[in-house]
């Protein structure tokens, strides 16, 4: 960030810590449209829409954040139960599979993937997450019983 966005940034900070969401927002806004790319900014504008209950807002938000740092596995599986809460079932599915991208042996994120496609019907892909796991572990009894 630039000084000037870094200060911004700093701003943002104390009005957020101080629930001055409105305030926090105007100099995130500002940020972003001078450095679209500051994934602090949109990260704290997804917390605070989050705070504020607009929990679609925050995904979108933190959506953006995530394909900014492009390589958190974490993120990415929050965001999958975000979306799943939010029921937008195939956005969860694209959230899983970024972050199994970032780490293929997060077997959480090929499970809860899997689990999605087996809701939707698509049963050859929830087998083969499934199977995916039993691979490298071999002795799961969850993912036999799902099977």
């Amino acid at each position: 960030l630039s000084d000037e966005n870094g200060k911004l940034l700093g701003k943002a900070n104390v009005a957020y810590s101080n629930k001055q969401y409105q305030e926090a927002i105007q100099y995130l806004h500002s940020i972003i449209q001078s450095a679209p790319n500051a994934n602090q900014a949109w990260f704290l504008l997804a917390i605070i829409h989050e705070e504020l209950g607009e929990e679609l807002k925050a995904f979108q938000f933190y959506l953006v954040a995530a394909h900014i740092t492009k390589k958190d596995g974490s993120l990415w599986k929050r965001l999958g139960l975000m979306a799943k809460n939010l029921n937008q079932i195939e956005e969860a599915i694209y959230c899983y599979t970024k972050a199994i991208h970032t780490d293929n042996k997060d077997f959480d994120a090929v499970w809860d993937r899997s689990y999605l496609y087996y809701e939707q019907g698509n049963y050859k892909k929830a087998i083969n997450g499934y199977l995916y796991i039993l691979k490298y572990c071999p002795n799961n009894t969850h993912v036999i019983k799902e099977l």
